[in-house]
This record gives structure tokens, C-alpha cells and sequence, in this order.
């Protein structure tokens, strides 16, 4: 579904970008901008800066920034097209879809209203029918009475195989709509019936609250069904992309900062009752990157809560190479044997639950904890699984910074230098990383979405955006493909098109949500490196050399790589071409005469 540059920049025209996030987030003048609290991460002095005259934000503490649209996409945590609609609203811009786009949002909406209603129905049940007896005394058995049920809106399936149809024909529903929203399925024979019956019902809702599926906790003893049995893959919902409560605990972990990742629904509950409200669940399915991504929106930190036994303990450490992926730090507070949060709470009480999230333990510690009670590390084999297992582990972080905290650690626990581990670590690397682990991190690095850019690459855009007559020298010797950063690329590809300001922050987001925020970046700031026509040329002819000395490193290490393993004939060719590349290298720092030379 798409919309086009002129609806959104009407959109932005009849906004202010001042008066839009003032509403949300206190702003007081300073000069030409205004400053507040950032509504993204804790702090307590002011560094969340609007420009008023560029309509963009920025936030100088965690990197927040953008336009309109990427501050209402983190706000209310809804994708750029939802932000769209929010922002249309509010500026009386008519969207116009296409028959096709305007059906399938007419679905959508239906599709909602199915499961609001059908909630609706389920949670009377529970109330008020008396098939729903045996859930009621479940509850209370659980100490969990009816504000719980009221605040969480639980409800009850009854028993039968066709009661959602009859609910259906009284509502005005079609069966069709119901398959649609995964309530009811067809057996091999074909024939409908609910999907859930007997069972204790969890509304599953979106990020801005919207009931979009169901989970059900059977209630007798039926070893034939599962526990829990939650709603199938719909236009709503995608289990990969949702956790259970973090509509209600959103708040919660953007000021901490930390997510709380438990093993269940009911443990989630326990967790918001005791005041623990930045828990959430995973919906019966293992964790995914998309489910990181989710967290890391709102988040710096996971803290794993997992029971303590084996199965618990696994999970954990796969749960925590998905975190590390996405750049997040994990801690894990395993449980006493036995107890999970809400058997803990409802026992002990809520200190005794903090108490034991004051005993967390780092991804290494708790790894090496676990093997060391399953190996005998005494002997070199037993050492070498649990160094292996360990280092597999580190392997999964994407932070240069991260790994090598978690070596030093490892360091500590197994008693070998860091510099040992790292070389097993590059040792044991897959063939495609090895060169990268071997000594090329920080270039691997820059090319991730979420690390900085190399400031080569940033301080050469920041120059064509404060000082644009430098980009006629610029444009002649560096190309949007001799840039590292992806980001940094695309934003080069857009400046050369003559675009800045609004329509800058607009080319930037048709590559990336990153490319947007570190637009915005590099527009907030006023670095001008230089105070003179002069000098700015001559910061351009120094960052030119550099992004452009640094491709000739590259190619001259691939090409060295590649002449290992040449036939005679072609390692002669390539020595010759190394000998060229390394001369080129010695003209570039001569200085700019000759320099240039080199790279027209």
C-alpha cells in the first residue's frame, strides 16, 4: 500500500512539528529550536532538541530522530503506514486507496470488530455462565479474582463444537469471516467447528491494544490436547511479530529501558500485578529476529526469567543468541528449582520475586554455571566443550563492544587470557567470517543498520549538507558504491539528486527506518567543519581520500586472498595488480596534487 510524496508532504504542511510532539512532550525555547525530555529513553537533563525550521527531531542521548511520521511510528509504536493514517487524521488529509488496498483495509476492520465482539462474548461467559464454573474456581484457585479478570479481559470457550457459528448468525457474522480470523477450522471432512471449546480464554492484543487473536489454556485433564492452543496465522496476527501484554508493558520498558521476557501468559499477569510491568510472554513459539526487533524498539536490555530446569536453562541460552543478534544486552534470573514467577509471587511475595531478579547473571556466567554442572571442567575435554559452547554463543552478537566484554568474562570464569579465546574464537570461525573476525570487526561493523557509520563516511555528509557548494568537488571523485554504510550511501545517492531538507528525510525513508533517524542526525547538527570556503575544501579533499584509500585497502586484501589460491598464471596477474593498488595507496598520502590524480 503506498502514498504518494505529495499526500505526505500536504500531511507535513498542515502539521507543525513543534505544536504536533509539544503535545506529548513538554518543549521550551532555546534560540531558534526547542528541548525537552526525550519521550525515548530516561533522563534528566533535556537533550531531545526540535527544529522547527527543518521540522525534524533529534535527541542527542539515545539517537532518536526524524520527522513527524518516524516520531509517531516510535510514539505509538505502529508502522509508517499506521503513522500515516494517525497524522491524516489529525491534519483532515483524505487518504485515497485503490478498490483493491480500500477492501482489504475494510477486512481488516471487520476483522477486528469480529475479535473485540467475540471477546466480549467469551468474557460474559466466564462472568456469568455456569459451564464457566470450573474456570471461575481455576482462577480463584490461583488467586486470581475478577478485577483480574475485568483488567485483562479473560474470558471463557464453552464447550461445543458449533457455538461461534450460532454467535455468528446473531451478530450478523459470516462463518467465512470467522475461519478468516482463525475461530473456527474444518476437520478432514470438511465440516466447521470452533477451535476453541473448555478452555480459559487470553485476548492477544496488538501494540496499540487491538484484540487481534486468542490464546486458550485447556482446564481439564486431556493428555490428547495441548496446554495452550493459540490462534493460527491470520491478516491480524503473526505470532513471529507479537508478545503477549506488550501493549501494556510498552510504557513500562521504554523508561527502564529492559524487557521482561517470561515463559507464560499467566506469569505475565502475576508480573503486572506485583508491579513488574514491563513483562512480557512469547505466544507458543520459539523466538525469531523479528521478535528482537520488536523488543530492541523499545529496549536496551532483556531479562530472561526461565524456570531452572534443563529445558528452561536451553531455552534461555537460544533465546539469548536471538537477543545478542540484534545488539541487545540479556541477563538471565533463573528461578528456584521448581517455581516460576507466579508460583514465586503468590508464595513469597513481590520482594521475593525482586530479590531474585537482583541475582541475575550475565548470557557467559549463567552459561558457564549450567555446563560446568553437566561437565567436569576439571579435565581439558569437559574444559574445551564448555569454552566451545561458550565462544558459540559470543559468536552470536553483532557488537564488536559486546563480544569483547563477554570474552573478558569468559576470561575470568575458565581462566584463560583473552587473548587465547579470541584466537579460538577466530580459529573456530564459519569460513565466510573468518577474515572479518580475523581483523576486520570495526569494518563489519559499520556496515550493521544499528552501528554507527564510519566517521569518514558521516563527517562527509554532514559537509555536503551544511556546506553544499562542496558537492561539485565531491561528486567527481566519490561514487554512492564507495560507501561502506548502506545508509550512508543511500543519503550520498539522495544529496547528489539535489535533495535536502523534507525531501531529504523522505528519500531516506524508502531505504530504512535507520536511514531516516540518522538523517535526521546529520541535519540537527550544525558541524560545518570549517569556518572558511577554504577549509571546508580542504576537509572535503581529506574525507575524499580517506573513504577512497580505505576501498583500495579493501580490494587489496580480496585480491591478496585470491592470489593464495591462484593458479601461476593468475597469481602473476595479481601480484602485479597488488603492486599497483599499493603504490596507489602510497599517491594518496602525498597529498591532494597527486592524489588526485590517482582517483579520477
Amino acid at each position: 500500500m503506498a502514498v504518494s510524496r505529495q499526500v505526505l508532504d500536504d500531511i507535513r504542511a498542515r502539521i507543525d512539528i513543534v505544536d504536533f510532539i509539544g503535545s506529548y512532550v513538554p518543549l521550551k525555547r532555546a534560540g531558534a529550536n526547542y528541548k525537552g525530555l526525550c519521550p525515548f529513553h530516561r533522563e534528566k537533563s533535556p537533550s531531545f532538541t526540535v527544529h522547527q525550521a527543518r521540522q525534524i527531531f533529534h535527541c542527542f542521548g539515545c539517537g532518536a530522530g526524524g520527522d513527524i511520521f518516524k516520531f509517531t511510528m516510535q510514539h505509538e509504536s505502529v508502522d509508517f503506514m499506521e503513522a500515516v493514517r494517525i497524522l491524516a487524521q489529525r491534519a483532515g488529509v483524505e487518504l485515497h486507496f485503490t478498490e483493491a488496498e480500500r477492501s482489504e483495509e475494510t477486512r481488516k476492520d471487520t476483522l477486528y470488530r469480529v475479535h473485540e465482539e467475540v471477546a466480549r462474548f467469551y468474557h460474559d461467559v466466564l462472568l456469568e455462565h455456569s459451564s464457566a464454573a470450573v474456570a471461575r474456581q481455576y482462577l480463584g484457585d490461583r488467586d486470581l479474582g475478577p478485577d483480574v479478570i475485568k483488567d485483562f479481559y479473560l474470558g471463557y470457550a464453552p464447550g461445543g463444537f458449533d457455538i461461534l457459528e450460532q454467535f455468528a448468525k446473531k451478530n450478523g457474522f459470516s462463518i467465512e469471516l470467522l475461519e478468516t480470523a482463525g475461530l473456527v477450522a474444518r476437520n478432514e471432512q470438511g465440516r466447521r467447528y470452533d477451535r476453541f471449546r473448555d478452555r480459559l480464554m487470553f485476548p492477544i492484543r496488538d501494540l496499540t491494544g487491538r484484540i487481534i487473536a486468542f490464546s486458550g489454556r485447556i482446564l481439564g485433564k486431556d493428555d490428547r490436547a495441548a496446554k495452550y492452543l493459540n490462534s493460527p496465522e491470520t491478516p491480524l496476527f503473526r505470532k513471529s511479530r507479537t508478545l503477549f501484554a506488550m501493549d501494556r508493558a510498552r510504557k513500562s520498558i521504554i523508561e527502564s529501558r529492559t524487557c521482561m521476557l517470561c515463559e507464560g501468559q499467566i506469569d505475565v499477569i502475576r508480573c503486572h500485578l506485583a508491579g513488574f510491568t514491563n513483562a512480557v510472554a512469547a505466544l507458543g513459539t520459539a523466538l525469531t529476529d523479528e521478535h528482537a526487533m520488536l523488543i530492541k524498539r523499545h529496549a536496551d536490555r532483556v531479562l530472561l526469567v526461565m524456570d531452572a530446569d534443563s529445558a528452561g536453562q536451553n531455552s534461555a541460552l537460544r533465546s539469548a543468541e536471538i537477543f545478542l543478534g540484534a545488539e541487545l544486552s540479556v541477563d538471565i534470573a533463573p528461578l528456584p528449582i521448581g517455581e516460576d514467577p507466579d508460583s514465586l509471587i503468590v508464595k513469597k511475595g513481590a520482594e521475593a520475586f525482586r530479590a531474585q531478579l537482583d541475582k541475575t547473571r550475565s548470557v557467559v556466567n549463567f552459561q558457564v554455571d549450567v555446563l560446568a554442572a553437566r561437565e567436569n571442567i576439571a579435565q581439558e575435554a569437559g574444559l574445551r566443550r564448555v569454552v566451545a559452547a561458550a565462544l558459540e554463543t559470543i559468536r552470536h552478537s553483532a557488537s564488536e563492544v559486546q563480544r569483547s566484554r563477554m570474552l573478558q568474562e569468559l576470561s575470568l570464569r575458565v581462566g584463560m587470557t583473552e587473548g587465547v579465546l579470541r584466537s579460538e574464537l577466530r580459529r573456530t570461525a564459519p569460513h565466510t567470517s573468518r577474515a572479518t573476525l580475523a581483523g576486520n570487526e570495526a569494518e563489519s561493523a559499520a556496515s550493521s543498520p544499528f552501528a554507527p557509520p564510519p566517521p569518514d563516511e558521516r563527517d562527509l555528509l554532514q559537509l555536503l549538507i551544511n556546506s553544499p557548494e562542496q558537492s561539485d568537488l565531491v561528486r567527481q571523485f566519490v561514487q554512492p558504491l564507495h560507501f561502506t554504510d548502506p545508509r550512508c550511501g543511500a543519503i550520498y545517492a539522495a544529496i547528489l539528486n539535489g535533495q535536502s531538507g523534507d525531501d531529504l528525510i523522505a528519500a531516506a525513508r524508502e531505504t530504512s527506518d535507520e536511514c531516516v533517524t540518522l538523517t535526521a542526525q546529520l541535519i540537527a547538527s550544525d558541524r560545518r567543519l570549517g569556518d572558511t570556503d577554504e577549509l571546508r575544501e580542504r576537509a572535503a579533499q581529506d574525507l575524499i581520500i580517506s573513504i577512497r584509500r580505505k576501498e583500495i585497502e579493501r580490494n587489496l586484501r580480496a585480491v591478496t586472498q585470491r592470489r593464495a589460491s591462484a593458479t601461476p598464471e593468475e597469481q602473476q596477474r595479481l601480484t602485479e595488480e597488488i603492486a599497483g593498488m599499493k603504490y596507489d595507496l602510497v599517491a594518496l598520502r602525498s597529498g591532494w596534487d597527486k592524489a588526485s590524480l590517482i582517483l579520477e
